[in-house]
């Protein structure tokens, strides 16, 4: 799993390039352009790392989807009413949901990385 770590390192690398062209006004790139190729990275190394069965969706996918939704939710508000503070909230609020996402799954991930394997010894008498 360690080879494709990358993805979940180069996501999150592009979202904060994306997120530091959108504070700093450059338009050239997009920045949608940074935030959808990181999140594609980072949906690719969560899907590998499915595949792979080092992890086991739980409810942690529900903090994802959470923050996933109030993301949206939050971006449509800010571009409707840019003067409201219910936009930036949600914004926020769905960053912490992701986070807590991320937080739990590499938890679960250390978690059972870390299980002893039990070895059978083979009894020659």
């Amino acid at each position: 799993m360690k080879k494709y770590k990358w993805l979940l390192y180069a996501g999150m690398v592009n979202i904060w390039a994306g997120l530091m062209l959108r504070i700093f006004g450059v338009e050239f790139p997009p920045p949608a352009l940074f935030f959808s190729l990181g999140g594609t990275l980072k949906v690719s190394y969560l899907v590998v790392a499915i595949r792979q069965g080092r992890f086991k969706p739980g409810i942690e996918l529900v903090y994802l989807a959470a923050g996933l939704v109030m993301l949206a939710l939050g971006i449509y508000v800010r571009k409707v009413n840019p003067a409201s503070a219910i936009g930036i909230a949600l914004v926020v609020k769905a960053v912490l949901l992701k986070a807590t996402f991320l937080f739990l799954m590499l938890r679960k991930m250390r978690a059972a990385r870390l299980q002893p394997i039990e070895v059978t010894v083979k009894d020659d008498n």
